[in-house]
């Protein structure tokens, strides 16, 4: 499975190089070397960076069409269907510059080797929550606890 998602990403020779340089930086820094975690680095880094291009390019295209359809029409009905697109559309942006904003700094945690660390009690998240949230920063457990502590106070 490891060199199935590899090669999605890397050549042959790109992986021999991220291995040997993940067992050397974990040498350096006195910790028992995991290539997995290399691996799943750069996985999560390929990912994370594809998802920011999609986003950024769909933004481009969100803010062409917006400035596009700004034409006048008399009839009421077509101002109010073409005002509620309009907001729709600028939510989702909205939505979208959020999670842009979230994608950038997963990859400056990558960058600075905080990725996959709970924030709150500074446990490793698993791989298996990071894969189905790239952009998180707490593990289940403290995030079940946020949530139920948010149902409790009603916000």
């Amino acid at each position: 499975m490891i060199t199935v998602v590899c090669e999605l990403f890397f050549r042959p020779i790109e992986i021999i190089a991220i291995l040997e340089q993940g067992l050397r930086s974990s040498a350096e820094a006195g910790k028992v070397p995991l290539v997995m975690e290399t691996i799943d680095l750069e996985y999560f880094r390929g990912t994370l960076t594809q998802s920011l291009n999609e986003l950024l390019r769909k933004g481009n295209e969100a803010v062409s069409h917006l400035l596009e359809s700004a034409e006048d029409s008399s009839d009421f009905i077509d101002q109010a269907t073409r005002e509620a697109d309009r907001s729709f559309r600028l939510r989702m942006q909205d939505r979208e510059n959020k999670l842009i904003r979230k994608i950038e700094k997963s990859l400056m945690r990558i960058d600075d080797g905080t990725f996959g660390i709970c924030e709150m009690c500074g446990e490793d998240i698993s791989v298996k929550r990071l894969r189905a949230r790239p952009v998180t920063t707490y593990c289940i457990t403290c995030k079940n606890r946020m949530e139920t502590l948010e149902k409790v106070a009603g916000t």
